[in-house]
């Protein structure tokens, strides 16, 4: 996926490396990657690792003109975010692969002609194994 692809690149250091993850983000989604990349630079945090989609299965869908719903499994063991002192801020209880609801809504500005419009947490569809 694209949009994994472009959020593993960024440095938060760099604020011209999240512009193509904002690209891949509309609404809800999009305010809360900007204001938690603006945190994580503000914090002088650094990512290491990358994570890796290991599920994604259509909950829903309609016509091309409605949101289009999925399930998605996100590994993110080896993704490390530590603090301006080199320390780990990511939850000890952390699960290594998160289970995500994924809202995608009709875009001309990405190549694929989708954009991710929210995503949350959740406990229906497929375990992620978690």
């Amino acid at each position: 996926m694209s949009y994994i692809e472009a959020t593993n690149a960024v440095n938060f250091g760099d604020p011209s490396t999240a512009e193509p993850v904002f690209d891949w983000l509309t609404g809800q989604a999009l305010a809360d990657e900007r204001e938690a990349f603006s945190n994580a630079h503000a914090e002088r945090a650094s990512r290491s690792g990358e994570s890796t989609v290991t599920l994604f299965e259509l909950a829903q869908s309609g016509d091309a003109s409605e949101a289009i719903e999925a399930y998605v499994c996100l590994d993110v063991s080896g993704v490390e975010i530590l603090n301006e002192s080199g320390d780990s801020v990511v939850a000890p209880d952390r699960p290594n692969v998160q289970s995500v609801a994924v809202t995608l809504v009709e875009s001309s500005r990405t190549p694929t002609g989708l954009t991710v419009s929210n995503m949350t947490g959740r406990d229906q569809g497929p375990s992620c194994g978690n």
